[in-house]
């Protein structure tokens, strides 16, 4: 399968859409972290979601009192670690360089979900997905065109294989969708309910690490964990 998955790679072109010439040329002004970031041209600004990835979270503010409770959770480190490392390869690609966008919908916030090409028309998606610094956000991939989904599952796989970036301490990974959902449960419960909340999860990726269960399990079992929570 891996050898497969990268002549895949190796034999595909560089996706990029048969319209490019025609999408807007817009310059990055800031970026917010590695999935998120200001755009601007001709005296208009908008906030850019990129679409069909998701990259780790990082850091908040308001977010202090479970943070600090779980500055010795390895969930918690490895997701922040890989969160500025996917912020810190968006602000060196993206800053203050033109890109090309297109829009594919917008979100609740009022941001624009979208694709976004380098002017020498490689997708910024594809980039982070490959160095392992963004997972496919599986519940939008479907809104994708074919080639580009092929694209983005298949160097998926080959980080994962690799063990590139996020994917390096598997005892450690939580998709960056379940971990927002694992705050919010951390943020509903005291102190020792948190604590022991973690001997739960972290029993979960124990597992997964030991190869006892497969991502998809451990994923089911951590759903069900946050659910019953």
């Amino acid at each position: 399968m891996h050898k497969v998955a990268s002549l895949l790679v190796e034999n595909l072109p560089t996706f990029y859409p048969c319209d490019f010439s025609r999408l807007e040329e817009w310059r990055v002004v800031f970026v917010y972290d590695g999935d998120t970031f200001l755009v601007s041209r001709k005296g208009i600004s908008k906030t850019i979601r990129l679409a069909y990835i998701d990259t780790a979270e990082t850091r908040r503010d308001s977010d202090q009192r479970i943070e600090s409770i779980n500055s010795v959770n390895d969930i918690y480190a490895h997701q922040f670690r890989y969160g500025d490392l996917a912020k810190d390869f968006a602000f060196r690609t993206l800053l203050n360089k033109k890109v090309r966008i297109k829009t594919i919908d917008i979100d609740r916030y009022d941001r624009s979900i979208a694709e976004v090409y380098l002017l020498d028309q490689t997708l910024f998606q594809i980039e982070l997905v490959r160095h392992g610094l963004a997972s496919v956000y599986y519940r939008y991939l479907a809104i994708s065109y074919d080639p580009l989904r092929v694209l983005l599952v298949v160097n998926e796989y080959l980080a994962k294989t690799n063990l590139e970036g996020f994917w390096s301490s598997p005892q450690s990974v939580v998709l960056p969708d379940m971990f927002r959902r694992l705050k919010r449960v951390h943020q509903k419960l005291d102190d020792n309910g948190i604590l022991a909340f973690n001997i739960l999860s972290d029993r979960i990726l124990l597992d997964l690490s030991n190869q006892d269960i497969s991502h998809v399990e451990a994923q089911r079992r951590m759903n069900s964990l946050i659910s019953d929570t």
